[in-house]
């Protein structure tokens, strides 16, 4: 559990230290990966991603 994430957070560590990080995943598609890599720099909730009109709610979940 939580390898994805791991590998994802290395990658945007090196990233952000100047070198050019590559990810190879046989489990996941690439649009994922990417969409998991902005919610984890910008700070957002997956979840929230996978439904948009969910973030515009007030209510909190």
């Amino acid at each position: 559990m939580g390898k994805t994430d791991v590998m994802l957070h290395f990658a945007k560590v090196s990233g952000w230290a100047g070198y050019l990080p590559l990810v190879f995943s046989l489990e996941m598609p690439e649009k994922l990966i990417t969409k998991r890599l902005i919610a984890s720099t910008g700070g957002y909730n997956r979840r929230k991603m996978r439904d948009p009109k969910r973030m515009l709610n007030k209510s909190t979940e």
